[in-house]
């Protein structure tokens, strides 16, 4: 069972930050997932390892760079389920992106997207690309994107179904399909997101 979002858990999260970082490392999770618990991979003993946040793994690899995560309310059923749309979200990564680096504006970034969380930064970026003000900054400042099964292309409208289909057997009322409708293949907004970030 995913964990729910609580209030607390969204926004930007420092799990690593050197003395004089370089560079900015920031993961966003994706739908229906729990913004700390994405990044973590229970061992055979069963102890948890967020990878990045052990400092054997991604700090030991890259320790010159600040690594935080952005979490987001997720949950698209039961009695924890939201209606957030992917501008809002796109447009709440983007302040608080400008609230956390107002002291290093130009700092680089590196972003690594799971799943939704990728549609989501493929927004962010767009809109930043038409900003004036200092969110502008988020797009210049961008050097590199991991993409973790991001659906560029929408998701088949048969796995949809199914998903969908199983949620509201066993929540009936309590599920909100749209979030999952942006993720099919024929969907105009996530057509419209891959235009606009191609361009």
């Amino acid at each position: 069972m995913v964990r729910p979002v609580q209030e607390r858990d969204t926004g930007l999260r420092p799990f690593y930050e050197p003395e004089d970082p370089k560079f900015d490392i920031i993961a966003i999770h994706g739908i229906g997932a729990h913004p700390d618990d994405t990044w973590v991979q229970k061992t055979e003993d069963g102890t948890k390892i967020n990878w990045l946040q052990n400092h054997e793994m991604l700090p030991a690899i890259v320790p010159n760079a600040r690594i935080m995560r952005y979490g987001y309310p997720s949950a698209w059923f039961g009695s924890e389920m939201v209606s957030a749309r992917v501008l809002d979200i796109a447009s709440s990564l983007l302040r608080a992106l400008q609230f956390k680096r107002q002291e290093c504006s130009d700092r680089p970034i590196i972003f690594i997207a799971h799943c939704f969380g990728g549609v989501v930064l493929m927004r962010a970026l767009s809109l930043s690309s038409h900003l004036k003000d200092d969110r502008r900054k988020v797009f210049e400042s961008t050097m590199g994107i991991a993409f973790f099964s991001t659906p560029f292309r929408g998701t088949t409208s048969d796995f949809t179904s199914r998903l969908v289909a199983a949620a509201v057997a066993k929540y009936e009322d309590e599920v909100d399909t749209s979030v999952l409708q942006t993720l099919g293949a024929d969907d105009q907004l996530l057509e419209g997101i891959m235009t606009e970030f191609d361009a």
